[in-house]
């Protein structure tokens, strides 16, 4: 209703008509072929089944392939830190046996330390010994028996590797060092200081051209005595290239490191050693006391860091083995499977549009041709035969017209 105000009157007789306009709106034309109602239905439930169940597949997916990369992930580093620790508990294994040889050897501490003869019969059995070990498959950097700083502050047993074989080397004088002189003598003070085997953290060791080395040391303490430390060093290399090896091999797949537990870089393909990781991974400090437990033990988890993914876990010297990898590269393969779903939709899709087509020609093609024999019968003529055939609407339907053209072909011959 549109109200309309007449200019033409006085100002005084002003009046309004009210003028009623009609509108014909042009609605979409209803849809009378079966056959394309048929396609449309089939169509539309397709295409909203496929939007549900491709949500819901989509959402699974993303889960079961983030899973699956973790577990990947996971399954890597736990590769990496069983050969790491393999080389480590053998390094461990001889001087643990070496260690159990020394104490049984020394069957009286008081003549060990009054008796020159008893201490070199001694001192020359585990020479003996400690040369034996050079054998082994190990290839150790240095092997040796200190001999206590208190006693025999300049004596002991020191065998350094020299190419494929291993040569005597001058031993520290111990008297010379402060204790806590870690390139010289921290090997020894450490663990005397701890009273228990003592992994040493990687350093450079002054007394043999500076070698980067891990060391195990077992302190000799029989009667509150201290008899000296054994011990065996090696090189870091042997441990890194563990990481090394794998990131040679998969140089695709992420980056393998090995750290300190504050973060610092013992080996790293892009970043120098002693560097710190957090220049490569920001919230390494967060990661690692998310997986400090009560116990200060290290387990491999996944943890996301920004764009990467970062699984860390804990050598038996106390390193940490991990690897950092983008989430691209992971999620590559859900992206793959995600797209071969997709396609998959799609052909089922075409395939059952086409299977609705047939049954919608099927079910309209009776009625077409019912539809023209009724036209022919409006006209009066009644030779069109109708085929009746199957068990269903249309077959009922069909009779029904048959029985009609009959009964009105009778009743006009009858006229």
């Amino acid at each position: 209703i549109l109200a309309v105000h007449d200019n033409t009157l006085s100002d005084c007789h002003r009046n309004y008509y009210i003028i009623k306009i009609t509108m014909k709106i042009s609605v979409i034309p209803k849809i009378r072929s079966i056959r394309t109602r048929l396609i449309l239905s089939m169509a539309a439930t397709c295409v909203f089944l496929g939007i549900v169940l491709g949500s819901l597949s989509i959402i699974q997916i993303s889960d079961v392939v983030e899973q699956n990369n973790e577990k990947i992930l996971l399954e890597k580093v736990d590769a990496l830190y069983l050969k790491a620790n393999a080389k480590l508990d053998m390094m461990a294994g001889f001087v643990d046996l070496y260690a159990k040889f020394a104490y049984r050897e020394i069957t009286d501490v008081k003549a060990l330390i009054s008796s020159e003869e008893y201490f070199k019969n001694y001192k020359r059995r585990m020479e003996i010994a400690l040369k034996a070990m050079t054998s082994s498959a190990m290839h150790p950097k240095t092997l040796y028996y200190k001999f206590g700083r208190v006693h025999w502050p300049r004596e002991g047993l020191f065998i350094v590797r020299n190419g494929q074989t291993y040569i005597d080397h001058e031993i520290t004088d111990l008297s010379l060092y402060a204790e806590d002189d870690i390139e010289h003598v921290g090997w020894y003070h450490l663990p005397v200081k701890n009273g228990a085997p003592t992994w040493m953290a990687p350093y450079d060791n002054a007394n043999i051209d500076n070698a980067r080395i891990i060391s195990y040391v077992i302190p000799v303490i029989v009667n509150s005595e201290e008899i000296g430390v054994t011990g065996i060093d090696y090189d870091l290399n042997e441990i890194t290239d563990v990481a090394a090896a794998a990131n040679l091999a998969e140089s695709s797949y992420g980056e393998a490191f090995v750290i300190s537990k504050e973060g610092r870089v013992y080996y790293h393909p892009t970043l120098s050693y002693g560097s710190f990781i957090s220049s490569e991974i920001e919230d390494i400090e967060d990661i690692l006391k998310k997986i400090t437990t009560q116990s200060g033990k290290y387990h491999n988890r996944v943890f996301i860091s920004k764009n990467r993914y970062v699984s860390l876990k804990e050598l038996e010297n106390g390193m940490l083995i991990g690897v950092v990898v983008n989430k691209s590269t992971v999620n590559e393969a859900g992206a793959s499977l995600l797209s071969k779903l997709l396609l998959a939709a799609v052909i089922v899709l075409i395939l059952m549009i086409s299977a609705t087509a047939v049954i919608a020609e099927s079910i309209v093609q009776p009625i077409l041709k019912l539809n023209n024999t009724a036209r022919k019968i409006a006209l009066n003529i009644f030779t069109e035969e109708v085929e009746v055939k199957g068990h269903d609407e249309i077959t009922d339907l069909s009779l029904s017209i048959r029985n009609m053209k009959d009964h009105l072909h009778k009743y006009t011959e009858y006229i």
